[in-house]
């Protein structure tokens, strides 16, 4: 099964953020709050609102993507989102799966032209086309993509309502832009109004270790882990729980990670080789070479896989 582009990258920003030190450690940007920020913070408070969500159709949607249904995904995501419209997970895995299919283009037009025609919430609509921005952005690395991103984000939080994805979407904008402050701050507020959202959580546990809340990341990861099986929350609780030098902890989680990926290759991949290091802290080395093994079953042209189970399996042949 080929894996998205757009959950492979952040898959690279997930390593890039938690291996590197200094990354964890220095002072986070900020250029000062947007005047959309601005007349979201004077408007009516976060809790008066009823929150639309549904967790049963969240992990659904989830377990379509990892089982590699992406036309059940496709079509249950991005559908839902006009129903429960706080949601960020439901649509973004609804866009992903469209994507694959090579219906991104044709999603955005539909929306566009309702938008236009007045047939649809504008809020929702630009959140929708937000989201659709920042997938072009990770498929092409075109800068304009971001600030498309940002200006949608933007014109959804301006108007009466306010929705917890639209917020989401605005803070992935900001961290993608190394703008953590502005990321922190626009990520939280919509956690406050959907906490545990997969999505959600998940960046703002990664925006919580740029500036070193290690605490609080693995607090709002795990009370989100307790709700939803979600593969890529559990690969980012194992790298936390590595690099605090929780090996045990943290080979549990990319245990469960592989185990809950059924149909996206390159994920169980990588649960697998993050699994085999972990297990070499451990010192068991025979569990690695096996994590490795399967690993390289999966992908056997992939060379660097190769390299690191020949240099085991030639470690313990020494040892004979």
């Amino acid at each position: 099964m080929v894996r998205s582009r757009f959950v492979d990258i952040l898959k690279v920003l997930i390593l890039i953020a938690f291996t590197l030190t200094t990354a964890m450690t220095s002072t986070p940007k900020s250029s000062g709050k947007s005047s959309g920020e601005e007349s979201f913070k004077a408007s009516t408070p976060l809790y008066e609102r009823q929150v639309r969500y549904d967790p049963k159709t969240i992990q659904e949607v989830i377990n379509l993507y990892y089982t590699g249904d992406f036309n059940s995904c496709y079509e249950k995501g991005v559908n839902s989102f006009w129903k429960y419209p706080d949601s960020t997970t439901t649509l973004i895995f609804g866009l992903v799966c469209a994507s694959e299919l090579g219906e991104l283009e044709n999603v955005a037009k539909d929306v566009e032209d309702k938008l236009f025609n007045s047939q649809v919430n504008p809020q929702l609509a630009h959140t929708f086309l937000g989201f659709v921005s920042l997938m072009e952005y990770v498929n092409t690395a075109r800068e304009e993509y971001l600030r498309d991103a940002k200006e949608e984000f933007l014109e959804a939080i301006s108007g009466p309502e306010k929705y917890a994805s639209s917020l989401t979407g605005l803070g992935i904008t900001y961290y993608l832009n190394n703008l953590d402050l502005k990321a922190l701050w626009n990520l939280e507020r919509s956690y406050h109004l959907l906490p545990d959202d997969p999505i959600t959580t998940e960046y703002l546990a990664k925006t919580y270790m740029k500036f070193s809340k290690k605490r609080k990341a693995l607090k709002v990861l795990s009370s989100m882990l307790d709700k939803y099986l979600y593969p890529d929350g559990y690969f980012l609780y194992g790298v936390i729980m590595f690099n605090e030098g929780k090996y045990e902890d943290a080979l549990k989680a990319f245990d469960k990670c592989q185990e809950l990926d059924k149909g996206n290759v390159n994920v169980k991949i990588t649960c697998l080789v993050r699994a085999s290091d972990t297990a070499i802290k451990l010192g068991l080395k025979e569990k690695a070479i096996r994590y490795l093994e399967l690993a390289s079953k999966l992908d056997p042209k992939n060379s660097w896989i190769k390299y690191k189970l020949k240099k085991l399996t030639d470690e313990k042949s020494e040892k004979k």
